[in-house]
């Protein structure tokens, strides 16, 4: 889903569809911290469980243009979120007597870290329609190509769904084709 809305509202269809799933999975969460009756207790976790992975796969698919320049760094830190946070929660929980009252105050800290989305600019977009970052062009691809060292391609082949590509310099590289 986010690839589909990525294509029809840009970088803001991804933040969105990032926003709705946290969001989703704070309200899931709170209505099973709520639940006694263990068969829809398991629904409620069931439905709060894709949320999450919903939630993770949508960070993911933000995380490479949050600094096109370090999208390493930027993987490493939101990887290393999922251990602090862990660490924060099994804290809380340690802090709080009834568990169901400790998921139902998880449940809100994470729909209130959901409008974050709407404060973060991801290539220049902000949720907000109408909302724009003027430091974007300074950080788009463009400025990442050395133009001394581009290698102009002077040969491309297609063999068995791979295409081999030689530069001019003499470097091949070759990548698997699934559409020509």
């Amino acid at each position: 889903s986010s690839d589909y809305f990525f294509h029809k509202m840009n970088m803001r269809g991804r933040i969105f569809i990032l926003f709705i799933t946290l969001l989703c999975e704070g309200i899931f969460l709170a209505i099973f911290s709520q639940i006694t009756e263990v068969g829809v207790a398991v629904f409620f976790l069931i439905c709060f469980s894709i949320f999450v992975q919903a939630s993770e796969g949508a960070t993911f698919a933000v995380v490479p243009f949050v600094n096109v320049r370090n999208i390493g760094t930027v993987a490493g830190i939101v990887g290393a979120g999922g251990n602090i946070g862990a660490v924060s929660w099994s804290t809380m929980f340690k802090g709080i007597d009834d568990q169901s009252n400790a998921y139902f105050y998880l449940s809100f800290i994470i729909m209130a870290v959901s409008f974050i989305c709407f404060l973060v600019p991801i290539q220049g977009e902000y949720l907000a329609p109408g909302c724009t970052s003027e430091k974007f062009p300074a950080d788009t691809c463009d400025d990442l190509v050395d133009q001394e060292s581009e290698a102009t391609f002077s040969e491309a082949s297609i063999h068995n769904q791979n295409l081999v590509v030689e530069g001019t310099d003499g470097i091949q590289s070759s990548a698997s084709v699934t559409q020509v």
